[in-house]
């Protein structure tokens, strides 16, 4: 990771810290979007032994000049900003230097608990996409009403959704090359119920296998996340039974391994020798007629990209009020019949998601919408260093 001299233009810069290197390929899509640029944007990712002996093995973006940072202290000029997509326990040593402005921004919407930590009171400015964050911190006792609606939560929409752009809807001129997009997540930390992956006890498969059936559709696509079984080894084990269920059901089955660590990709190809890889292609986008995710950033995804999709539970979940008349058109958990939940569903597909993202696209600033990628963060920079909401208030807290 080679590193770039720094340049007075260098406003921000992103902290990663994470055990699998290929979770950075998480913040390329922001790159691309043009909500980051590398000509101002630094990447400092904490060295750690296990990431550098991934080096040996992983090929990242080199277009992104991501640094290997010795430590959690920064050199940057003073006022600059900190981003921090991912949730680490030594973000909490760079928020010490208050020189800076710290903006926790995740790296996608979710409901999983990792997207609403007590530990986000720590940063200066919290970045979400709407009024659904919102109310997660508020119902979770995180933050005020006070602080949530004067500014310390800033409502950015989509702008930090990460886009795939090398998925698509499917139409009716797809034919048999139209898809099921499956992408279960990791276990997660803790034991909250929105901290699962429907890949344990194989439920998430039985479910494709049913919705595939229902709608027709023989093909399905699979990107697990990179985490997969970082915490629950025998995760891999259910994986692959799984995915070798599916097969001999007689769909066609592709795996999407890019972002996968080595060493689970290898195991993966290993176990799965027979099952082809699917390699993503911007121009030639893979036709989804429909998503199925766990608790996860990706139904935000699928949901901007306005591909239909429903969240597998492994238990019904707790709906908030926000969400009463939308959560249960578009959820499925176990002992449900899939098939009529995802026909009812599809049929109203459109008018659901358009209240769904009514409720989780929100803007601070309502010319933010008509603003391309690279002015909304030159809003946000100038937004965060005129520090509106820290003006008369006492840092901490």
């Amino acid at each position: 990771m080679a590193r770039e001299p720094d340049t007075p233009e260098r406003r921000h810069a992103i902290y990663i810290d994470t055990p699998v290197l290929t979770a950075l390929r998480q913040v390329e899509p922001f790159f691309e979007s043009g909500i980051f640029d590398t000509s101002h944007c630094a990447i400092y990712i904490r060295r750690r032994a296990l990431v550098q002996l991934q080096r040996l093995f992983t090929v990242l973006p080199r277009s992104l000049g991501i640094r290997s940072q010795r430590g959690t202290t920064l050199t940057m000029a003073e006022g600059n900003l900190v981003f921090y997509p991912f949730n680490a326990q030594s973000n909490m040593n760079v928020l010490t230097q208050r020189q800076y402005r710290h903006v926790l921004t995740l790296h996608g919407e979710s409901n999983k608990a990792a997207s609403f930590r007590p530990a986000s009171r720590m940063y200066d400015y919290i970045c979400v996409a709407g009024p659904l964050a919102i109310d997660r911190y508020l119902e979770a006792g995180i933050f005020t009403p006070e602080e949530a609606h004067g500014g310390r939560l800033i409502q950015m929409g989509d702008s930090f959704v990460q886009r795939l752009p090398w998925l698509r809807p499917a139409t009716e001129a797809d034919g048999a090359a139209a898809s099921i997009f499956y992408c279960p997540t990791w276990e997660g930390f803790g034991a909250q119920t929105k901290n699962y992956s429907s890949v344990i006890g194989g439920w998430g498969f039985e479910a494709v296998v049913e919705a595939a059936r229902a709608l027709d559709v023989g093909r399905i696509v699979i990107k697990p996340h990179p985490y997969l079984g970082l915490l629950r080894q025998g995760m891999w084990r259910d994986f692959i039974v799984g995915l070798r269920g599916m097969v001999r059901c007689g769909l066609k089955v592709e795996l999407a391994l890019d972002d996968m660590p080595a060493v689970t990709r290898l195991l993966f190809r290993a176990a799965l020798a027979g099952v082809p890889l699917y390699r993503p292609d911007p121009a030639n986008p893979l036709p989804v007629r429909l998503g199925i995710t766990d608790v996860s950033g990706v139904a935000a995804v699928l949901l901007t990209a306005r591909i239909p999709a429903v969240v597998a539970h492994v238990t019904p979940p707790k709906v908030s009020p926000r969400m009463q008349d939308i959560e249960p058109l578009k959820s499925i958990a176990p002992g449900e019949d899939i098939a009529a939940v995802t026909r009812a569903y599809l049929e109203q597909a459109d008018a659901i998601d358009t209240r769904h993202r009514d409720a989780i696209i929100g803007w601070h600033d309502p010319a933010l919408p008509a603003m391309a990628m690279p002015e909304r963060l030159a809003w946000l920079i100038d937004h965060v260093q005129r520090d509106p909401y820290w003006n008369d208030k006492a840092r901490g807290g």
